[in-house]
C-alpha cells in the first residue's frame, strides 16, 4: 500500500469514526434546538472534534515519508489522483452545504428563524464530509488505476 493510499484510508477511518460518534450525540437530548445550551454535550462534541484532528495529525506524522531513500513514495499518478479527488470532493462539499442550507430554510421558513445548533451541525459536518469524501474518492481512483495495470 502506497503512502498516499495509507493516509487516505486512515483519514477515512478517523473521520468516519468521529462522524459516527458525532451524529447521535448531536441529535440526542433535544437535538439542534438545545445543542448550544447543553454545555456537557457542547463540550463533549468539541473534545471529539479535537480528538479527530489530533488523531489525524498524529496519523499524518506517522505515515509521512521518512529519510532519503531510492524508493519513490509519491509520483505523478498520486498527484493526479489527489488533484482529481480534491476537485470532486470540493464540489460534493459545496453541494452538501447548499442543499442543507436550502432544506433548513424550507423547514424553518414559517417560524422565521433556524435554531443556532444547526449552524454548529453544518460547520462540523462540512469538515467531516470534506475529509471523508476526499479520502474515499482518493481510494476509489487509486483502485481504478491499479485495476487497469497502471500501478
Amino acid at each position: 500500500m502506497t503512502q498516499p493510499t495509507k493516509q487516505a484510508l486512515f483519514t477515512l477511518i478517523i473521520w468516519g469514526i468521529v462522524t459516527a460518534a458525532f451524529i447521535p450525540i448531536f441529535f440526542s437530548r433535544g437535538g439542534p434546538s438545545t445543542y448550544v445550551q447543553d454545555k456537557p454535550r457542547f463540550v463533549f462534541v468539541a473534545i471529539l472534534f479535537g480528538a479527530g484532528y489530533l488523531s489525524y495529525f498524529i496519523m499524518m506524522f506517522l505515515t509521512r515519508a521518512r529519510g532519503r531513500t531510492d524508493k519513490i513514495v509519491r509520483d505523478e499518478r498520486d498527484e493526479h489522483i489527489q488533484g482529481q479527488s480534491s476537485g470532486v470532493a470540493l464540489i460534493l462539499v459545496l453541494v452538501y452545504v447548499f442543499f442543507l442550507c436550502i432544506t433548513l430554510y424550507e423547514i424553518y421558513r414559517e417560524s422565521g428563524c433556524v435554531p443556532v445548533g444547526w449552524m454548529w451541525f453544518l460547520g462540523y459536518t462540512t469538515v467531516f464530509w470534506g475529509y471523508i469524501s476526499n479520502s474515499a474518492l482518493g481510494l476509489v481512483l487509486h483502485s481504478r488505476m491499479v485495476g487497469r495495470g497502471k500501478s
